[in-house]
């Protein structure tokens, strides 16, 4: 099994990597954005028990205590749109006006988020304590 590490790019590169996440159960949230001059999505990618962590720590659940998948998939949710919300205030204050879509939930193993080989991306690979997560930015400026 690869480093705890490796994890931090699971951005389905490697097939070593791969083999390794197929086994996990991931969770991704991904918010679109929109607008005359650019467009684009930001993903967040994280493991099940990363999720589970996060939905956690921001719910304030005491300790051992299980959320539901409905409360793990919300805060996914909102992490991902205000993460979102964060790079669509810079490309705003750059002069690139867009608006952004209601956050979707992709849950499983094995499956792969993935763009045009036209559209640039950005991978900012993150962890915290034991957990890792990747998150993705796709941008295409318009002509």
């Amino acid at each position: 099994m690869p480093p705890a590490h490796a994890g931090l790019v699971f951005c389905f590169r490697s097939a070593r990597i791969d083999r390794y996440h197929a086994a996990l159960e991931c969770i991704s949230g991904a918010v679109g954005f929109a607008g005359k001059t650019a467009t684009g999505a930001f993903d967040l990618h994280v493991p099940a028990s990363f999720a589970v962590h996060i939905t956690v720590t921001m719910l304030g659940l005491p300790p051992g205590e299980v959320p539901g998948d409905a409360d793990v998939n919300n805060v996914m949710g909102e992490v991902t749109n205000r993460l979102a919300g964060g790079l669509k205030s810079w490309l705003c204050d750059a002069g690139t006006a867009c608006a952004l879509s209601t956050p979707a939930i992709i849950r499983g193993s094995s499956f792969r988020v993935s763009t045009s080989h036209r559209v640039p991306q950005i991978q900012f690979p993150f962890a915290s304590g034991a957990h890792c997560g990747l998150l993705e930015a796709h941008f295409k400026f318009n002509d």
